[in-house]
């Protein structure tokens, strides 16, 4: 799967703990690979606008659009602010 990132997304990342960036980063070497990699838990959360969500760890989450095979990433975060964004 082809990945690209919105600028919102790339201001959003660096604010992101060093620790929480090399997670990410992980993340989407597995979902460049395989996006069915069981720990991405890449899930539909908005049908209409083909929106998924991807498990960065316990505690982050990053958002995108789906087209085809490319995601443009546009959000990550706490999954907190995650649950009220979905």
């Amino acid at each position: 799967m082809k990945i690209s990132f919105t600028p919102k997304f790339e201001d959003l990342f660096r604010k992101l703990p060093a620790q929480v960036q090399k997670q990410a980063d992980r993340a989407f070497e597995h979902l460049e690979r395989n996006p069915r990699y069981p720990s991405l838990r890449l899930k539909c959360v908005d049908p209409q606008e083909s929106r998924y969500s991807i498990r960065i760890s316990d505690k982050y989450r990053a958002l995108g659009l789906l087209q085809g095979d490319e995601i443009t990433l546009d959000w990550i975060g706490p999954h907190g602010k995650y649950d009220h964004l979905i």
